[in-house]
């Protein structure tokens, strides 16, 4: 056998190894949450679960659980996820080297290898430890005197802000690669629980002005945002629980009726994505949908227009950290015309129907006062200011989301009077710049640096800050957009919340991965609740 072949052979065994190794250090020891339990016992006995009952996986399930490996049968079952995950892993090397072997042929030499099986692996570890798959998050309950019970969870970003609450993590814990939250799980059970033992459900301020005492430090890194945030949250599904009445009508009242629009990533970039492109979102926005349910349908019409257009370019289709496709383009122009295209071909008109939004992530893209949006150079920031205008001429964008720096004021201000200047209709976006901070915010509307915010609780740390925040915004005719993180759960808080505060706006990722369709399912099911009197936002 010849050496290229063998040094194939080898990478593809060391890439199963290595994705399953790390998967089965972190696979749960026995039974966890949510259907988990379900499944291993009716494996276990060839039971029936709920529909569609999953036969196959149940077969498997039975098999496994009857392998000596563990003691713990909940484990046995639980082994059949690292396992074939990390098959999964290994065909995503195999499926890249032949892809690049297409493209640029056979491998004939120590370049071609290092090429060719050099981007292959790297790809697949990379796959094999993305954030919204493998980071913990933590979950918090909390019990009423009446018998009732929530839980929340809290997510998790990639792409975060200097400026954010701090996320409380053992950094030190080796076993979970540093990604664990068992120290904050502790405060929850420890610290948190014996202060709010026996407070006013229904006092929702007292609940989160408690725990931020209780931190006592500007970012809550005492007690970490996580922890503390899921009980805040947590303590608000309670008391609608309590109260019998859906989330959203207990934080926004009976009135509560606006469903947002949708921003919706479908083509993924920055650090959301393993390509070369500079921009870290593509996303959709369907202007003129008169209800939610059109909304969703406008952008899955759209969606799968684009994975047909990707797939005749023999272009990647499978996805990012948001459930966007992350292909290998040249250029974020050659991402906006596929985009273009897909409306297009859907029978929509671009601008008018469904518009373009982007989120620039500048922080990742900022050093030394220079940007590296168009390309690999950086450049000023007037050329980039330039850049951003023509983009704005050249195509139906609507929205801009951080395309400055975190701190650079100057910038942002400048980029809004230039925007005003040229009579451009556009809603610029603070993320990293606010960070769902009231004194940042004040400062922003101020300095006019933006018309819009992005919302994120954690960012801040409790509820009632997160609406404090959104009311100053609201005051200030600031548009709202509740927003999801990059690695995020099935909790749909974030739906309620954006009905509840009467955002306009909702960016929870693409039609893709559960975490991010639970929201969009959420948002359908208020609609259907609310019936009539729903409407949906104007822009």
């Amino acid at each position: 056998m010849d050496t290229p072949k063998k040094l194939h052979k080898a990478l593809t065994v060391v890439t199963f190894l290595y994705a399953f190794i790390i998967y089965i250090l972190t696979m749960a020891p026995t039974t966890s949450f949510w259907d988990c339990g379900e499944f291993i016992a009716t494996s276990i006995i060839l039971g029936v679960p709920h529909p569609p009952g999953t036969p196959f996986y149940l077969l498997l399930g039975n098999f496994f659980s009857q392998i000596p490996t563990f003691s713990d049968l909940g484990a046995r079952v639980n082994l059949i996820s690292p396992l074939f995950s990390a098959f999964s892993v290994m065909f995503l090397y195999l499926i890249t080297v032949q892809l690049i072997e297409e493209w640029r042929g056979k491998v004939k030499n120590w370049p071609d290898r290092l090429i060719t099986y050099g981007s292959a692996i790297i790809g697949a570890f990379t796959f094999a430890v993305t954030d919204s798959q493998w980071f913990n998050a933590v979950e918090a309950e909390v019990y009423s005197n009446d018998g009732n019970h929530a839980s929340a969870i809290v997510p998790s970003g990639a792409s975060t802000g200097t400026h954010e609450a701090f996320e409380l993590r053992d950094l030190e814990n080796k076993e979970y690669l540093g990604k664990s939250v068992l120290k904050s799980v502790e405060n929850v059970n420890s610290i948190i629980s014996k202060t709010l033992n026996n407070f006013d459900t229904f006092d929702q301020r007292k609940i989160d002005q408690t725990l931020i005492d209780l931190d006592g430090t500007k970012q809550k890194k005492k007690l970490g945002a996580n922890s503390i945030l899921a009980v805040s949250i947590a303590s608000s599904k309670l008391a609608a629980i309590s109260k019998k009445i859906s989330l959203f009508k207990y934080l926004g009242g009976t009135k509560s009726n606006q469903l947002p629009l949708p921003l919706m990533n479908i083509i993924n970039g920055g650090v959301h994505a393993n390509n070369s492109l500079r921009i870290q979102e593509f996303m959709i926005r369907p202007e003129k949908a008169k209800m939610f349910s059109d909304a969703v349908k406008i952008c899955f019409l759209v969606i799968q227009k684009l994975k047909m257009l990707l797939n005749q370019k023999n272009l990647s289709t499978t996805v990012g950290d948001e459930g966007g496709f992350a292909p290998s383009l040249n250029s974020n122009e050659e991402a906006i015309e596929f985009i273009l295209e897909s409306i297009e071909k859907t029978g929509l008109k671009p601008g008018s129907d469904v518009s373009i939004c982007l989120d620039v992530a500048s922080n990742e893209l900022y050093k030394n006062g220079k940007y590296s949006v168009q390309s690999s150079n950086f450049d000023d920031s007037k050329k980039t200011m330039d850049y951003y205008l023509d983009l704005i001429d050249k195509y139906p964008i609507k929205s801009i989301e951080d395309p400055f720096a975190e701190d650079d004021w100057v910038s942002w201000a400048g980029f809004m009077q230039l925007i005003k200047a040229n009579n451009k209709n556009i809603q610029v976006v603070g993320d990293d710049l606010f960070v769902t901070n009231k004194e940042r915010l004040s400062k922003g509307i101020k300095e006019q640096g933006a018309n819009a915010i992005l919302v994120k609780p954690n960012q801040i740390g409790t509820l009632t800050e997160t609406i404090d925040v959104i009311k100053l915004a609201h005051k200030n005719d600031y548009k709202t957009i509740i927003s999801h993180r990059s690695g995020d759960s099935e909790d749909t808080f974030i739906a309620d919340l954006a009905v509840a505060t009467g955002s306009s706006q909702i960016k929870t990722g693409s039609l893709a991965r559960s975490e991010r369709v639970a929201k969009y399912n959420r948002l359908l099911r208020i609609e259907e609740e609310l019936g009539k009197h729903a409407k949906m936002a104007n822009i």
